[in-house]
């Protein structure tokens, strides 16, 4: 039974993991393509 518990443990840890990891590399891909966009957008602006 632990043995169980703890291999559940495991994957629902790696699976949080990747799960945060895909979501931090999303946003940082969100904010990277803001970025570009804004300065894009402040260079058509001048």
């Amino acid at each position: 039974m632990n043995a169980n518990l703890n291999l559940d443990f495991g994957d629902g840890f790696r699976f949080g993991l990747g799960y945060m990891t895909a979501a931090l590399v999303a946003l940082g891909v969100v904010a990277v393509l803001g970025a570009i966009l804004g300065v894009a957008a402040s260079g058509k602006q001048q």
